[in-house]
C-alpha cells in the first residue's frame, strides 16, 4: 500500500476509479441507466480544471504500483465555511475491490494529516443521505452532520447530500 501526491498523468486513472466506484457505491441510491451509461473518462475534464486552477490536490493509494483509490481535497468552496481555516474534502474513492481491506482507512488519514499540516483548523465534506456506508466510515473518522444540505436532481431523481464536519485541530 503505496500513498502518493496525485500529477496531471494520472488523471485517467483517477476518473476510472470514480467510475468504477460509483457504480458500485451508488447503486440503488443513483439511478441505474445513469450509471450504466458513466464512462470510465467522465472526470478527465474537471480534474484536468482543478489541478491546473490549483484547486485541489489529490493523494493516489497504490496497490503496489497500481492507483486503486483517490481522494481529492482543498480550500473550501464555501461561504458557509469561509476562510482559510476550512478545508473541503471533494471526494474519496476506491475501486469496489478494495473497500473494506483498510485502503480508504488509509488514504483518510493521509488526507486529514495533510490538511493539518497545511493549517487547516476544520474540514467539511458532503456525504449522500443514503450512502450508510460511507455515513458510518465518515462518522467513525470523527466527523458528523450540521444540518446542512445540498441537493441535486439526476435523471429525475432528487438526491441530497448532509454536511459532515469535524475540527482538525483546536483553535487557540
Amino acid at each position: 500500500m503505496i500513498i502518493r501526491k496525485a500529477s496531471q498523468t494520472d488523471i485517467p486513472d483517477i476518473s476510472r476509479i470514480y467510475a468504477r466506484s460509483w457504480k458500485a457505491a451508488y447503486r440503488g441510491m443513483v439511478p441505474q441507466p445513469y450509471l450504466d451509461r458513466l464512462p470510465d473518462g467522465y472526470w478527465v475534464e474537471a480534474f484536468t480544471g482543478w489541478f491546473s486552477e490549483g484547486l485541489y490536490e489529490a493523494l493516489l493509494i497504490c496497490d503496489g504500483q497500481i492507483p486503486v483509490g483517490c481522494a481529492a481535497f482543498g480550500p473550501s468552496r464555501d461561504e458557509k465555511c469561509p476562510g482559510p481555516q476550512w478545508a473541503e474534502i471533494q471526494s474519496l474513492y476506491l475501486l469496489p475491490e478494495y473497500i473494506g481491506r483498510g485502503y480508504g482507512k488509509a488514504l483518510f488519514g493521509a488526507v486529514l494529516s495533510a490538511l493539518e499540516t497545511a493549517g487547516f483548523e476544520a474540514a467539511y465534506l458532503w456525504v449522500l443521505r443514503e450512502n450508510e456506508r460511507a455515513r458510518r466510515f465518515y462518522a467513525a473518522a470523527g466527523f458528523s452532520g450540521n444540518g446542512d444540505l445540498y441537493t441535486v436532481e439526476i435523471e429525475g431523481k432528487l438526491l441530497t447530500d448532509d454536511r459532515f464536519i469535524r475540527r482538525l485541530r483546536d483553535i487557540t
